[in-house]
């Protein structure tokens, strides 16, 4: 189900309990539509088949705060991991624990195909301060700048904006 605009919580909850999906679904979306169902009075005793779809849920565009998360994760049984995506990414770099507990906070480890390093913020052509693997000396809260990443869902260019593509879209080793 995709909703150009998301509808009433009721409405969603509908549509949920309405899928046919005996081995439950996968929910993506922002903080604000866990909240909402976070949020939302006797959720249990209204929509109980909801309860056993939302197996799996992913929240992206901006962080998750660790309230939202718990009201959820009690609210409605099911498990939130968080991912990391850029305008620039078709949508995801990376995410946490799938089957398991994922700290809040924690962008998680790279999808396949995906390599990531940290670059200093100010000047991309000093290298890498570290390139993604933690046994790095280099890898560690001491050492901050921007992730810079490197896969098949990077996009190539901004369609007739060179400017803006030779500012954002950068080139390390041969690789965007």
């Amino acid at each position: 189900m995709m909703f150009p605009t998301p509808p009433p919580t009721e409405e969603l909850l509908e549509h949920i309990e309405e899928l046919p999906a005996p081995e439950g679904l996968v929910y993506a979306g922002a903080e604000i539509l866990f909240k909402r169902l976070a949020d939302f009075p006797n959720i249990k005793e209204k929509y109980p088949k909801v309860m056993g779809k939302l197996k799996l849920s992913a929240s992206g565009a901006g962080p998750l705060h660790r309230p939202v998360r718990d009201a959820f994760v009690e609210n409605t049984g099911g498990n939130i991991v968080e991912g990391y995506g850029l305008t620039e990414t078709t949508p995801l770099v990376s995410a946490g624990n799938l089957f398991g507990e994922s700290p809040i906070g924690v962008i998680g480890l790279p999808v396949p195909g995906t390599e990531w390093g940290i670059w200093p913020s100010e000047n991309f052509d000093e290298g890498p301060i570290c390139l993604g693997n933690p046994n790095d000396t280099n890898f560690g809260e001491d050492h901050t700048g921007e992730i810079c990443v490197h896969g098949p869902q990077v996009m190539y260019e901004y369609l007739n904006q060179t400017e803006e593509t030779n500012d954002t879209i950068k080139k390390y080793e041969g690789k965007l």
